[in-house]
């Protein structure tokens, strides 16, 4: 039978709608869905994305009505991290907030809010924009 149109956990957007996101944006090449669950009570995407510029973006979105857990691995193709979104919470004490960014190597976290792919992408986008004008 297909799919819900409405997400019954509320206030969250369905996997699905991330996932179609990530087929409309032009920063993103290929979309690998490594797994996907999208049931009432449970809904998780995990995904590899590549990007225009051959970098990566890992996504792993875990949703209940009790619960949010999300990262968001932006790499180059040798493992080395650009930026990372999560809200695990080992930051929570030492910067305030569980939701933050990591930025780069040497390791900057910043606080953050609860992103949304769009807005991911659209840093993500911003970022190879201006390497481009460097180069």
């Amino acid at each position: 039978s297909p799919l819900p149109l409405v997400c019954p956990i509320q206030g969250i957007a369905q996997v699905r709608n991330i996932i179609a996101s990530l087929y409309k944006n032009p920063v993103v090449h290929t979309v690998d869905i490594i797994d996907i669950i999208e049931e009432p009570e449970i809904q998780l995407l995990y995904a590899k994305v590549t990007l225009i510029d051959k970098t990566l973006l890992y996504i792993r979105e875990v949703i209940t009505s009790k619960d949010d857990k999300y990262s968001y691995y932006w790499q180059t193709e040798s493992g080395r991290i650009i930026r990372r979104w999560d809200n695990a919470p080992h930051w929570q004490g030492k910067i305030g907030v569980i939701h933050h960014v990591h930025i780069e190597m040497p390791e900057v976290v910043e606080p953050s809010s609860r992103v949304t792919i769009e807005e991911i992408l659209e840093i993500i986008s911003e970022i190879i924009k201006k390497k481009r004008k460097k180069n």
